[in-house]
């Protein structure tokens, strides 16, 4: 079963055999996921637990992980900003919004995930 790499809210704006990012708060995308490991893509209309499938929540398509990157917030490098799948959160204003959507309150002393895959789908 693939792991599901959930958007709340927004769109995966990279194209079939692009690179993306997606900024995740805290680490655990970096410790239980390998490089090489499928993922699925899926929109959410909100923050859930359970199978997306289940939730009515909309498969935009599969990628595949090819590295990470684990920092503060506010040590993001700006070329990881440049590649995120949500062309919106390319802005870091915009991104502390959309990670807040998801996650709650976040500050730049927050440790985040940049979760780097190609898409395959």
């Amino acid at each position: 079963m693939k792991k599901a790499l959930k958007n709340i809210g927004h769109t995966f704006d990279v194209e079939k055999n692009e690179i993306g990012v997606t900024i995740r708060k805290g680490t655990k995308w970096a410790e239980q996921s390998a490089v090489g490991e499928s993922i699925e893509l899926w929109n959410c209309e909100k923050n859930h637990v359970g199978l997306c499938e289940e939730m009515g929540c909309e498969y935009c398509g599969s990628g595949v992980i090819v590295g990470w990157h684990v920092c503060h917030l506010k040590y993001l490098p700006v070329s990881l900003l440049k590649l995120e799948h949500n062309k919106e959160a390319r802005n870091m204003k915009v991104l502390k919004e959309m990670l807040e959507t998801g996650y709650g309150s976040i500050s730049d002393s927050n440790t985040v995930t940049a979760l780097i895959y190609l898409r395959t789908e």
